[in-house]
């Protein structure tokens, strides 16, 4: 018998993957928010702008400086795209609301975070209007098949976009210069 219960690395597997889960859908996340903000700020800002709101979101901190600058001296704009995430539609808000719960138990379980702040993250969600306050928390397999077919429907959206703007570009290429 070794000094490490077996059932510690079953756990310890099953917290990888569902942390794996959450970060799907950050990144899903991200690039749908990307491709909403890019039109009214382009392209640098929106993703800055994207990665702004979800480390406000989820309670995280900046990756880098320049992040932080960004998220500071945007901070009424962060706080108001955050805010109306509450008028997204029901998939989004739902895997919003899985990756939120997955997040606290994650965190919790591996005591990463600070039990206050778990608890700030989700009553800042539900406080927003952004968390669907129902239901239980999803079991480990839902929430993977969600986390993953939502990141395909982001990217989907996205693969889209960027066929219908590359379009829209050799249009208008094709328009002759009045000179």
């Amino acid at each position: 018998m070794g000094l490490i219960p077996k059932w510690r690395f079953g756990k310890e597997n099953l917290m990888r993957r569902m942390s794996a889960g959450v970060d799907l859908v950050k990144i899903a996340l991200f690039e749908y928010l990307s491709l909403k903000f890019v039109d009214g700020y382009g392209q640098e800002a929106a993703d800055s702008l994207a990665a702004a709101v979800l480390n406000r979101l989820f309670c995280d901190e900046p990756t880098n400086a320049e992040a932080a600058r960004f998220s500071d001296l945007n901070s009424d704009l962060v706080n108001s795209e955050l805010s109306n995430l509450k008028n997204e539609d029901e998939e989004i808000r739902e895997a919003i609301t899985q990756a939120l719960r997955m997040k606290w138990v994650v965190d919790s379980y591996r005591r990463s975070a600070p039990i206050d702040k778990a608890i700030d993250m989700v009553d800042q969600a539900h406080t927003l209007g952004i968390l669907i306050p129902r239901g239980e928390f999803p079991s480990p397999e839902s929430f993977l098949r969600m986390a993953s077919k939502f990141h395909d429907t982001c990217m989907s959206l996205m693969t889209t976009h960027q066929e219908s703007a590359l379009q829209n570009h050799s249009k208008q290429s094709q328009i002759p210069n009045e000179r």
